[in-house]
């Protein structure tokens, strides 16, 4: 039982994916993970994890965040745009360690299924490489780079990083299935050309199987974009300048977590859109662990996190696997140095330290409350994975307003949390304005001024929402109502600006706006904002 339990987790984290909605910020993957974990932990067992006051320290310190955090709802439930770092999958993260150690399966085992597991996901994305996928809604592998279940590269590349040295663990003692899954990653590896986890591998390499290092480092100089990535790589090193610059504004508690891509837009500066060449560019990771967990969870989040990277090392170093464990930590501290690590990543880790941390504990007993944490995140993790697929839907509908219109809004009920599903339900109601009767037009304009309101009183910190309202008091305003001042859009409008500074497209909106009001001094700074933008945008690029 245990063990089918294990495999749910680790398949549901590798292999388990919803192709019409396999976007590399969604978590169906923590789905049937939340699950196993509840099902192993509601039983009677006598062993424990070493690592839980750790991480359940750090998960404390999740909770302490998102008590301060900026955007409280981001903070518990994470957002489309990335949900991996929020409470709810932390909790999951933690629950994983907790039940992965009351299993008694032991690291080889563990190991060997991350590495069987691996196969079906190495074949698909070499599939992806020479064949057009069938199953996807919309092209997601940016060309040549391949995503398997993983919803992006990156991701992808984190997962292969790991299940290669489960792998090569497996083959040095003789596994013939783990053999036959490090001759399908390594090629699938190469295919996501990500030159973090090709390096992790190498790394992780020189303590499980030094020839595999010896191979891997000459792989990543030969992959194509070691030569062709020097505007990412700039990109990056403004990226962690930005979280560096909300730990700054926000030490103690951070600006909260899962909520980056709001701090993104507030720090950025003109000489991330010099950089980058535009002022659209928006992240949702610091692409660097140690600064992401500074700049939203503070001082106090890093804390957690040393003691849980302490402990886990602690425990490499007393395990008889240690060169299997040490080779893991170093490929994580690789990868999470440059990109952001995967829920699949986080939840695979979890699993084999889970494993080896075990201990007897002086009774057997009951995790109830982990298991109801779980519980809790699989219900959770149904619905959002729901509202994903209505939104999927809604996109891939285009053509058909009213169809489009509807799913949104079934998206927009099933989480109603997420700004990005009620923008979207908003300009879907908006596009059917000009299709409805003329009595049925003003109404239209009405409810989507009100959907508007509430986005701004559940995320009063986030720049879309203001902007949302702001379009939407004009709109109204236009259909004949005369119940709000339009000056009420520009001020909307000037709080989103403040919210991000550098976006192009609040400055337009602000400029425009203004000239119809007649506000000279407002247009006057708007008109220096898109001057200061058209300074910055080196010549030739996307403007």
């Amino acid at each position: 039982m245990n063990r089918a339990l294990l495999w749910l987790m680790v398949f549901g984290a590798m292999v388990f994916w919803l192709p019409p909605i396999a976007d590399p910020y969604m978590t169906p993957r923590l789905l049937l993970v939340a699950v196993g974990a509840a099902l192993l932990l509601i039983q009677r067992s006598g062993l424990g994890s070493s690592l839980e006051l750790p991480a359940l320290a750090l998960l404390a310190a999740a909770g302490i965040s998102a008590l301060f955090a900026q955007d409280k709802l981001y903070a518990i439930i994470g957002s489309y745009q990335f949900g991996m770092d929020s409470l709810l999958s932390i909790a999951c993260y933690c629950a994983v360690l907790i039940a992965a150690a009351r299993a008694g399966e032991g690291v080889d085992g563990v190991a060997r299924m991350v590495a069987a597991a691996s196969i079906p996901v190495s074949l698909y994305g070499i599939f992806q490489r020479f064949f057009r996928d069938p199953l996807i809604w919309q092209d997601l592998h940016s060309g040549a780079r391949v995503a398997s279940t993983q919803g992006g590269p990156i991701f992808l590349g984190a997962v292969l990083a790991i299940a290669a040295l489960c792998a090569l663990h497996g083959a040095k003692k003789g596994d013939r299935a783990s053999w036959a899954a490090l001759a399908l990653a390594l090629p699938c590896l190469w295919f996501t050309q990500t030159r973090g986890a090709m390096l992790a591998l190498g790394v992780g390499a020189a303590f499980v199987a030094r020839p595999v290092a010896l191979l891997a480092i000459p792989g990543l100089l030969l992959m194509p974009r070691f030569f062709t990535s020097a505007l990412s790589d700039a990109a990056r090193l403004e990226v962690w300048k930005v979280a560096l610059r909300t730990f700054a504004a926000h030490p103690l508690t951070g600006y909260g977590a899962g909520n980056f891509y709001l701090a993104f837009r507030r720090y950025a500066n003109w000489d991330l859109v010099d950089v980058v060449g535009n002022a659209t560019y928006v992240q949702s990771h610091a692409h660097n662990d140690v600064l992401h967990v500074a700049a939203t969870m503070g001082v106090v989040g890093l804390a957690a996190y040393a003691l849980l990277g302490y402990s886990a090392l602690r425990a490499a170093l007393e395990h008889e696997e240690r060169r299997l464990l040490l080779g893991l930590l170093a490929a994580y501290a690789v990868l999470s140095s440059f990109n952001p690590v995967t829920t699949s990543a986080f939840v695979l880790l979890a699993l084999i330290f889970g494993a080896a941390s075990s201990r007897v504990e002086p009774a057997a007993k009951r995790r109830v409350l982990p298991a109801l944490a779980s519980v809790v995140v699989a219900l959770s993790v149904g619905r959002l994975t729901l509202a994903d697929y209505h939104y999927a839907r809604a996109g891939v509908a285009r053509g058909d307003p009213a169809l489009s219109a509807m799913e949104f809004q079934r998206a927009a009920e099933l989480n109603p949390w997420e700004m990005f599903y009620s923008c979207r339900q908003v300009d879907s109601l908006m596009r059917l304005i000009p299709r409805m009767p003329l009595e049925q037009r003003r109404p239209l304009a009405l409810a989507g001024r009100d959907l508007a309101v509430r986005a701004v009183e559940r995320h009063p910190m986030d720049s879309y929402a203001h902007e949302l309202l702001g379009k939407q008091i004009l709109i109204g305003y236009v259909a004949g109502y005369r119940d709000v001042d339009p000056r009420r859009a520009l001020e909307a409008f000037d709080r989103a600006q403040q919210l991000a500074p550098t976006f192009e497209v609040l400055m337009w909106r602000r400029r425009n706006t203004a000239r119809e009001l007649g506000d000279a001094a407002e247009v006057r700074l708007a008109d220096k904002d898109i001057n200061d933008l058209r300074a910055a945008v080196a010549p030739g690029r996307k403007s």
